[in-house]
């Protein structure tokens, strides 16, 4: 048997872009069972429009995703939080971006008031609906493994591309790959996880007050756009909710709707850093009018 190099590319790490004087910053969150290297090319548009930019890899994912079973969903947003509290001493505004499991961890970093913008990408907050989905806290201990490739078809390329992303140049046609890729498992508890964490991002929002986009491909069959919908409704902050026609993965360059989605991404920010530069403006004119007004008075 083989050992697959599983999530093993540099591609894979965390990136930090910074720039000497860079104000504006993002720390980007991606999804399950990603890693940093889905965030690059929104890092790389928000790097080129003037921000520092963070893709931060979640506890338990990439090369560590065999352990991934070990964390808890509140692993994961106490990562996050603890990103954005190192970055927030140095950076202002600080924009949060978090894409499908990121986006819903992102919500609950957000109700802390932690970031100053939100950008959430077809956040995954409910698995579909259904028996199996309604019994997984049950099923998590009668099946403890869920193997996603068990029944793969290996010539499909769909499932090839996919394979791609987390094992790039790997040997699909080698019978001993295919058989590893068969063999690959993720606890079932997990998946129970990532369940419980869009469950509390629904519950949260109210308590999210910070402009917020909400981005959603229309074709999406993970991230419900009608869900999103209802999570936007649900902010109590300025949002923005906007719909490009894609499925999941809108944030690949090679998506038809890719060029509309970093468009929206980068016309967000723009606002973001204009509202903030207007408000350090106002404070700047209240600062001054204070301080005339505590001069002495002369006497002639």
């Amino acid at each position: 048997m083989t050992v697959l190099p599983v999530f093993q590319g540099p591609e894979h790490r965390p990136f930090l872009w910074t720039t000497e004087g860079s104000k504006p910053f993002g720390l980007l969150v991606h999804g399950f069972p990603g890693t940093p290297a889905e965030m690059r090319p929104l890092g790389e548009a928000l790097r080129a429009a003037g921000w520092g930019v963070q893709g931060m890899l979640l506890p338990g994912f990439g090369p560590k995703i065999a352990a991934l079973g070990s964390y808890h969903y509140q692993d994961w947003t106490d990562a996050i939080a603890h990103e954005v509290s190192r970055a927030r001493p140095d950076h202002y505004p600080l924009l949060l971006l978090g894409y499908s499991l990121g986006a819903a961890l992102s919500v609950q970093v957000a109700m802390q008031g932690l970031a100053d913008g939100l950008i959430l990408i077809a956040p995954f907050l409910q698995l579909r609906a259904g028996l199996q989905g309604k019994l997984l806290p049950l099923l998590k201990w009668i099946f403890p493994r869920y193997r996603p490739f068990e029944k793969a078809n290996f010539s499909d390329p769909k499932i090839r591309d996919t394979i791609s992303t987390f094992a790039a140049g790997v040997d699909l046609d080698d019978p001993d790959v295919q058989a590893d890729l068969r063999d690959l498992s993720i606890r079932s508890s997990t998946i129970d996880e990532i369940r419980k964490a869009g469950r509390v991002a629904v519950q949260a929002a109210k308590h999210v007050t910070v402009p917020t986009l909400v981005l959603q491909g229309l074709q999406d069959e993970l991230a419900n756009p009608e869900v999103s919908h209802h999570l936007q409704q649900r902010l109590s902050g300025p949002t923005q909710y906007r719909e490009v026609r894609a499925g999941h993965d809108l944030i690949r360059p090679e998506n038809p709707a890719w060029s509309k989605v970093k468009k929206t991404v980068l016309e967000f920010a723009q606002s973001l850093r204009d509202m903030t530069l207007a408000d350090e403006g106002r404070s700047s004119e209240r600062n001054c009018a204070a301080g005339e007004s505590a001069q002495p008075e002369r006497k002639a």
